[in-house]
């Protein structure tokens, strides 16, 4: 056990430092965010815990009892006709833990092939496809912990490739004073099959850590991801900057600054719910905001916004977001509670709603009726 442990950390280890060599990476569908609620917030949600399947897909540590028998359809209407979406399921044993399995596709549509000359071959079709197999436990209630197994298969025009990834997290969630923070190291794996012989690529290595507080006395909860740890310098270096002049008539270029650099690891997210069916959302993404705007147009580039009602044993969401002045991003998802909508007696989660009711009482938020 100890050997396949330190094998584990090595191999992360390696991980980790050849990310920080810069360059590019493959399997950009990794990254792509699953849900239109963590697309509200910005594009991750490391640190918001509660009974929503689609975090999971986010924080495997967020894989616990009361997301059992959760179905979740989702769909992005992403740039250029193109579209992703992902379906999931959540299955908990009480010997065992809970587990998942999802489905994310991305289908890039019909395109239009041609030769080095720019002879027109024909059309052809390209997509991803991620399998991902995830199981989470926790420890007193209060740590919690999970991963996520991916098997990820691409095919662009002739071209296809195989790869295997994997996300490690944990996190503590206080829910009296209804706090939660997490660690994670999202997509450690490398490609079993790459599109060409002989050059294999880099998988989109991610270590972040997420924390979300919700406050008492207001119906707010804030979340803040501070993401890609693993690479300070994350600022795109521009081959053809806009150059700006000085006083002395003298040539410079705009480089991101110290703390322009430092705030691109950040994603900042509110969530409010207005009303006992009813939550809007909010969210900022500086990162995007810096690389996604014109020079001249910063326009709305980063910020998001949406909605989620809930009625009854459905859940439905919206996520908006602005990454481009070309570009709207809509993204829309139901989620099925089967363990409700079934009309199951003994759901494995009702400990966890009890003790939920039972401090709401505590704090006079709710009758006891």
């Amino acid at each position: 056990m100890k050997k396949t442990i330190v094998t584990i950390l090595t191999i992360l280890l390696c991980q980790i430092t050849w990310a920080q060599l810069g360059g590019s990476s493959t399997y950009k569908a990794l990254s792509l965010s699953p849900s239109p609620r963590i697309s509200a917030l910005g594009g991750s949600a490391l640190g918001v815990y509660d009974d929503d399947i689609n975090l999971a897909l986010d924080n495997p540590a967020f894989l616990q009892a009361d997301i059992h028998r959760q179905l979740s359809f989702n769909n992005n209407f992403y740039f250029a006709d193109i579209n992703y979406g992902t379906v999931s399921y959540a299955h908990h044993w009480e010997r065992f833990g809970t587990f998942l399995a999802s489905m994310k596709y991305v289908a890039y549509g019909s395109m239009v092939g041609s030769d080095a000359s720019g002879n027109v071959t024909g059309n052809f079709r390209a997509g991803d496809y991620v399998m991902t197999f995830g199981y989470g436990g926790n420890y007193q209630d209060k740590w919690l912990y999970g991963t996520n197994f991916k098997l990820i298969y691409s095919h662009l025009e002739t071209y296809n490739s195989v790869g295997v990834a994997a996300d490690f997290s944990g996190a503590y969630h206080n829910a009296e004073k209804n706090f939660t923070f997490s660690a994670i190291i999202k997509n450690a794996g490398f490609q079993l099959k790459a599109y060409t012989d002989d050059n294999k690529e880099k998988l989109p290595l991610e270590v972040s850590l997420g924390l979300s507080k919700r406050f008492e006395n207001i119906p707010v909860r804030l979340n803040i991801v501070v993401h890609n740890l693993q690479k300070p310098a994350i600022a795109y270096n521009n081959p053809n900057p806009v150059n700006s002049t000085n006083i002395f008539g003298e040539s410079e270029q705009k480089d991101a600054t110290v703390v322009d650099q430092i705030f691109r690891h950040f994603i900042f997210g509110a969530e409010i719910d207005i009303a006992k069916p009813l939550s809007v959302r909010f969210g900022y993404n500086h990162l995007i905001r810096q690389e996604s705007s014109l020079p001249s147009k910063k326009g709305l580039a980063g910020v998001t916004v949406g909605t989620g009602i809930h009625i009854r044993q459905f859940n439905i969401d919206y996520g908006f977001a602005k990454y481009h002045a070309a570009a709207n991003i809509h993204h829309l998802g139901i989620t099925v509670k089967l363990e409700e909508f079934l009309g199951s007696n003994k759901p494995v989660y009702k400990k966890q709603k009890d003790q939920t009711k039972e401090l709401l009482n505590r704090e006079n938020l709710i009758d006891e009726d």
